[in-house]
This record gives C-alpha cells, structure tokens and sequence, in this order.
C-alpha cells in the first residue's frame, strides 16, 4: 500500500510540476502607458510592425492585435500603447496591443 501511495505523491508531483512549467512558458506581462516609435521592418511581402522602446529593445507587435492596421497608419511615429500584453511565443516575444494614443494628443 506503501508504494502505491509513493508512486502516486510521484505523479502527481511531476503533474503539478508540468502545469507549473507550461504556465511559466506562456506567461504575459502587461504595458500601460508607454511610448514607443513605430517602426516596419523586412521587405513586402513579409513586412512587420516593430515596436521600438525608449532603451533601444525592438519588439514585434502581434498582427492579431485589434489595433494593428490602424498603428500601420502611424508608422515612424511615437505614439502611446495604453495597454497591451508582451507575450512569450515559439518565435519570441510579441507585443499585442489593445489600446494606443498618438503622442500629439
């Protein structure tokens, strides 16, 4: 009975462990409020928004962002993301940005 006890602490262990480590893979960091210049990147047709923050960091923004056409239309531009997720994905991080100002406002 001992060892069915055991092997059961064992897997569930490993079980908690796996979930603890597949959360920690997709984890998202929230932005408010910060300002970053617009920047395309690559040749058509694989051309891609980049987000450039004030130390230099570069960080593609999601093309599912429900804003991304219209921040295409500030490209070169500072504007102000209000809020967005960074998100960790298999090809690195993505910015998905749900809400932006222009920085004239």
């Amino acid at each position: 009975m001992q060892v069915v006890n055991y092997h059961l602490k064992i897997i569930l262990l490993a079980g908690a462990l796996a979930v603890f480590i597949g959360c920690a893979a997709n984890q998202v960091n929230t932005i408010h409020n910060v300002t970053v210049t617009l920047r395309v990147v690559g040749n058509e047709p694989f051309a891609h928004l980049v987000a450039t923050f004030s130390d230099g960091r570069q960080v593609n923004i999601a093309p599912d962002s429900p804003v991304y056409n219209a921040l295409w239309k500030h490209q070169g531009n500072q504007v102000i993301i209000q809020k967005a997720y960074l998100k960790n994905t298999p090809e690195g991080k993505v910015l998905w940005v749900e809400a932006f100002r222009t920085s004239r406002q």
